[in-house]
């Protein structure tokens, strides 16, 4: 049996705008990203949510954080493009987890993404505090 599969030619438009976002929102946005690009051949996404963590404020009330500890799985399998040609054989592959984390920034604990990369020809660990600047750093992976 033979059979082909056919992606959109059209340029990927999957932005973010918005300097914090929802690890879930996070996670969407990866996955029609991967389902968009001409040059993502395969993928998977995983996204797994924490339990909610529970903290007693300064008042002695229970505060409920549903939106933390989060992590992102993701594998992709990306072709280069030179020349407005794909070349397939020197596809590279993406393999690592976003997650949520804190910085230190100016003395403030802030909210940040943490991006390890775990391939063979992609290593490293960068924090990053805001989701647009993240999401640059991984839509330009392999290209």
């Amino acid at each position: 049996m033979k059979s082909k599969i056919f992606k959109d030619r059209r340029a990927p438009t999957v932005e973010i705008s918005q300097d914090q976002i929802s690890g879930m929102m996070l996670f969407r946005k990866l996955e029609a990203w991967c389902e968009a690009n001409p040059l993502v051949l395969m993928w998977e996404v995983e996204h797994n949510e924490g339990l909610v963590k529970n903290f007693i404020d300064e008042e002695g009330k229970e505060q409920e954080y549903p939106w933390r500890n989060w992590r992102i799985n993701f594998q992709i399998v990306r072709a280069q493009k030179t020349d407005n040609k794909r070349i397939f054989n020197g596809a590279i592959i993406l393999a690592g987890h976003i997650e949520d984390s804190m910085k230190i920034v100016d003395g403030e604990s802030r909210e940040a993404y943490l991006l390890s990369l775990e391939s063979r020809s992609v290593k490293g660990k960068q924090a990053y505090i805001s989701a647009t600047s993240l999401w640059k750093e991984i839509t330009t992976l392999g290209s």
